[in-house]
């Protein structure tokens, strides 16, 4: 939004509507003989009930066995609003001790990590909300009307990087026509 602000007013109001929310993702290793799961399975979700301070967790090595030595465990955590915004400025040694409390509750993983990655996304959550449909073809009309001009993110049609990479295809083979037709008349 701000970007486009003085070019595209309208425009900019539209994208500025989108609300976000916030996330922390936490990374946790462990030798894999002080995880006493199985780890058997992709991770869990933590019903908002149950809920402290992570919401869901991932076994990296048993989604992507080949970033993860079968002797290690790799554990991600994901913080989501309200608990992510209320812990945007808090230290990421602070953050650790909170997964590792969720992590000794939810897993009994008693035995400190050998080492953590703490990553702080604020609004980096688009929510498509009530009429985010309508809102997204207004915001395609907009960027119509502006030549040369294109967006691509998790803001429009999916938040996944599945979703990104392809709307990032679909908009460069877009591109891609408009380039070699103006390489053409100017006589590249």
């Amino acid at each position: 939004a701000s970007l486009v602000e003085t070019a595209a007013p309208a425009l900019a109001a539209k994208l500025a509507a989108i609300p976000y929310s916030s996330a922390i993702i936490a990374t946790l290793v462990y030798h894999r003989s002080d995880v006493p799961h199985p780890l058997d399975g992709f991770g869990f979700l933590v019903p908002r009930r149950e809920r402290r301070t992570v919401a869901a967790a991932t076994w990296i090595g048993t989604k992507f066995p080949f970033r993860v030595p079968g002797y290690l465990a790799a554990l991600r955590a994901f913080i989501v609003d309200p608990e992510a915004a209320q812990l945007m400025k808090t230290a990421p040694d602070s953050i650790e001790q909170l997964v590792r409390e969720d992590f000794r509750r939810l897993m009994r993983i008693e035995s400190p990590p050998l080492s953590k990655l703490v990553h702080f996304w604020p609004n980096s959550m688009p929510q498509y909300v009530l009429g985010h449909e309508k809102r997204r073809l207004r915001i395609a009309e907009l960027l119509g009307q502006l030549s040369g001009v294109c967006l691509v993110g998790n803001a429009y049609e999916g938040v996944g990087i599945p979703d990104c990479v392809r709307l990032a295809k679909e908009t460069a083979k877009s591109i891609q026509p408009s380039h070699e037709a103006a390489q053409q008349a100017c006589g590249e």
